[in-house]
């Protein structure tokens, strides 16, 4: 789904697709916003590594990012602690999970957070019933608020147990660093969690069965837990990020989460309107790759 929103949003940026070269230095000039020409210089080097279907989404993002945020200038002086604050906070959990970013992904990180917490702010001052929503929203769904007993995972996976016993080995020499469980994740692992370093997030009993949720469950919090585990043919070395007993999440602890629910629709609408008026004002071209 957001691989075919970024091609719509392609398409809209548009105009003129024509091949252009950079004076001074004969890089291909990918696009320009007024007077302003952009190369692959300006991005990093693993851009050039991307297919062009995939620069394309990449160009289309930035595009988007750059016209919203030059459009909102005051509104980053006005939610600039708020900003900073989610910043932090998104850091200090990549750090706790060992996420690594990319080039591409540290280029969009500040982008993102900046641009999503002041549509937030912005949309919520608008919707004065925003409290009593939050209410009968949590009333509504409270069973479901209702958490089992719960693992939080980062995992390697691999297809034979002898190169498992092998990475074991190897992560142990390391002491349990999370960092490090991510970059082997990232090589060897088999499954889309090694886009995340390993990271899988919450596993219930359900999910993996008794008898591999209690071991599981038993090891100490981070820290690698010592036993292979086996599953469909596949062998796989867990990190053990934390764990929580059954519980049921009150309203205030949830929130926040909810508001964000509630608005994501606003939300989104809000960054539109504001990039699509901003575009109106712009001349951007975009040539050939």
């Amino acid at each position: 789904m957001k691989l075919f929103l970024l091609l719509i949003l392609f398409f809209q940026l548009f105009i003129y697709a024509e091949t252009s070269m950079e004076k001074n230095n004969s890089l291909p000039i990918l696009f320009s916003i007024d007077t302003t020409e952009y190369t692959s210089k300006e991005f990093p080097k693993e851009f050039e590594t991307l297919p062009n279907e995939i620069k394309l989404l990449f160009i289309s993002k930035y595009l988007f990012y750059k016209i919203l945020l030059d459009s909102i200038k005051e509104e980053k002086i006005l939610y600039f602690e708020e900003i900073q604050k989610n910043i932090k906070l998104k850091k200090e959990e990549n750090q706790r999970i060992g996420k690594i970013l990319t080039p591409i992904e540290k280029l969009f990180f500040e982008k993102k957070i900046t641009a999503n917490t002041i549509a937030y702010y912005e949309v919520l001052k608008k919707d004065t019933n925003i409290t009593q929503k939050v209410k009968n929203f949590y009333h509504l769904h409270k069973k479901e608020f209702f958490y089992p007993k719960r693992v939080e995972l980062s995992l390697i996976t691999v297809k034979d147990k002898k190169t498992a016993k092998k990475i074991l080995k190897e992560l142990k020499e390391k002491k349990n660093d999370i960092h490090f469980f991510s970059k082997v994740a990232k090589k060897y692992s088999l499954l889309k969690s090694n886009l995340n370093g390993g990271y899988i997030g919450y596993v219930v009993e359900k999910g993996l069965g008794k008898k591999k949720f209690n071991i599981l469950y038993k090891n100490e919090v981070n820290q690698i837990v010592p036993k292979i585990l086996d599953h469909k043919g596949y062998y796989s070395i867990a990190y053990l990020l934390s764990k929580s007993k059954s519980q049921q999440k009150t309203l205030s602890e949830l929130s926040e989460k909810i508001k964000m629910k509630l608005l994501k629709k606003k939300i989104d609408e809000w960054k539109q309107e504001k990039f699509q008026t901003r575009k109106k004002e712009v001349k951007v071209k975009l040539n050939k790759i």
